[in-house]
């Protein structure tokens, strides 16, 4: 036993210091991820000579079950021992970043075998940093600092008998890679340290559960057929099997709709809690009948400290280009601040009748001067007159440390109704806790210039990504689950260039599919996402 023992370190020492280096002739991409690494080391059983033909992959399986974002898997490897004599082995493997392992099951000859496994966590140094001498590059003597490895887990010895056949069977979870409605899931290729005439053959199947068939289902390494049954879409490739020592990678669409492509990812259990991250993602393309029309509020700090570096200036101009991307169904109004605040006019106005000429003109009448006193004009923008055909929107341009913070909040709490806050702030005095606070209770969201020549960019970048709202008062149904903690508490509407991310921690059973609704323009629109049925190791 002792000798068994010493050999299942030493195999995996081994396997730890070679860094499970390929075999395979083709790596895996750069661009996707690093191939799963494994080895089955074996040795004869006491009592027998060494072989000389030792087990290698006959075949392996990938069965992945797609839900949302998320994903649940198992990596299935056969082994034939075709050697003669008994031996005794020792599995090894490495997921790469982005895969993570959940459990190993080990089957001998169609019955469970008991293992225990060992996770270690590798560090190994960074190469040598380069430099320059004499006008040469040369390698540095001094070491970088380690850097981590991912993490390899290795079962104890067991007994693989002659003739025997053994199925090694890899638990993982990973998470789907989302680009606006598209979705990809990429497989990572496999290899083996021993060295392989042949990569090895995979067989693939993958079961994408959502209630409606995919759309654009495709694959830029593998032909693909897919057929959907009911609740469910089954993905499997042409060829029976493919070659192992490339990714297998689809990519496809949850839905056609042009308002959102709804997504979860599930991980895994804490103290009775799991983590369900939701992500609302708006399509590149969208009808411009999708798109609510707006009335936007620009409140403008024009407070002393805003005549420093041309803050105020950069404001004016910032605040003019936003209004001349307005569209003739929406409506503006700007007012400016210090110790007390002043309307551009009386109510919203048209962009086509008030334009660009008056806009300047009022803009360049500003001046800078007294103190930082947001909450009487921001009172009174969330308190203009309401139109329920547009989508409200309250930007505060900002520079100094607010002097009414906390009235400002509870003003927020209490009176917001329909209007959405966004913030976007410069200056070294500026507190940015606050305008994040001020955002995130106005479900809306915070921006900041580096510095003051930067805020003109800083305030047309976050209009821009806000400019087409396309959905809004999104709510979620989570079944008997309870939510025992939400970020962000007020939920953000969905707009063209913005997603909506929502982490929740839920306790209890979640359901098979959450359901999610949300506002548009053509009334109540609602989607289900499916939702992995465990997750737990």
């Amino acid at each position: 036993m002792n000798r068994i023992r010493s050999f299942a370190w030493v195999a995996l020492i081994s396997l730890l210091c070679a860094g499970l280096s390929p075999s395979v002739a083709a790596p895996a991409r750069k661009d996707g991820p690093q191939a799963i690494r494994s080895d089955l080391k074996t040795e004869a059983a006491p009592g027998e000579e060494t072989p000389t033909a030792l087990p290698r992959v006959a075949t392996a399986t990938y069965d992945v079950h797609v839900y949302g974002g998320s994903a649940v898997g198992r990596l299935s490897q056969e082994y034939f021992n075709e050697s003669g004599v008994d031996l005794e082995a020792l599995f090894a493997a490495r997921l790469p970043p982005g895969l993570e392992w959940t459990r190993l099951d080990v089957e001998a000859d169609g019955a469970l075998v008991t293992v225990e496994t060992k996770t270690v966590e590798v560090h190994t140094p960074a190469p040598p940093k380069a430099h320059t001498r004499n006008g040469r590059s040369v390698r540095a003597v001094k070491k970088a600092d380690a850097k981590p490895k991912p993490s390899l887990f290795a079962t104890e010895p067991f007994e693989l008998v002659a003739g025997g056949r053994l199925d090694l069977h890899t638990s993982f979870r990973m998470q789907l890679g989302v680009d606006g409605h598209t979705m990809r899931l990429e497989l990572p290729a496999l290899e083996e340290t021993a060295t392989r005439e042949q990569p090895i053959p995979v067989k693939v199947m993958v079961t994408v559960h959502h209630p409606s068939p995919l759309f654009g289902v495709r694959s830029e390494s593998h032909g693909l057929l897919s057929d959907f049954e009911g609740d469910r879409t089954i993905i499997e490739p042409v060829e029976s099997y493919i070659q192992g020592n490339r990714p297998f990678v689809i990519d496809f669409a949850l839905s056609s709709n042009d308002r959102a492509n709804v997504i979860s990812r599930v991980g895994a259990a804490k103290n009775g809690l799991r983590p369900v991250e939701t992500v609302l993602n708006p399509p590149k393309n969208f009808e411009d009948t999708s798109v609510r029309a707006k009335q936007v509020l620009f409140v403008i700090d024009s407070s002393g400290s805003m005549s420093r570096q041309e803050k105020l200036v950069q404001a004016r101009r910032a605040v003019l280009s936003c209004v001349e991307q307005l569209r003739p169904v929406d409506r503006f109004n700007i007012v400016d601040f210090d110790s007390r605040f002043s309307w551009m006019a009386p109510l919203p106005v048209d962009p086509t009748v008030f334009g660009v000429d008056e806009t300047s003109r009022w803009l360049e009448s500003l001046r800078a001067d007294g103190g930082t006193h947001l909450l009487p004009a921001l009172e009174s923008a969330i308190e203009m007159q309401e139109d329920p055909d547009r989508h409200r929107i309250v930007i505060v341009v900002t520079d100094g440390i607010l002097q009414d913070e906390k009235e400002a909040l509870k003003l927020l709490d209490e009176k917001l109704g329909d209007a959405r806050l966004f913030t976007v702030g410069t200056g070294p005095q500026l507190r940015q806790e606050t305008l994040l606070r001020l955002a995130e209770r106005g479900r809306g969201a915070a921006a900041f210039a580096g510095s003051a020549s930067e805020l003109e960019s800083a305030v047309a970048e976050l209009f821009a990504s806000v400019s087409n709202p396309l959905g809004w008062d999104v709510t979620f149904d989570w079944g008997s689950a309870q939510v025992e903690e939400i970020s962000p508490t007020h939920l953000p509407d969905l707009y063209s260039g913005r997603p909506v991310r929502v982490l929740a921690w839920v306790r209890g059973e979640l359901p098979d599919s959450m359901g999610v609704r949300m506002t548009t323009s053509d009334g109540e629109e609602r989607y289900n996402v499916a939702l992995p049925p465990s997750v737990a190791p």
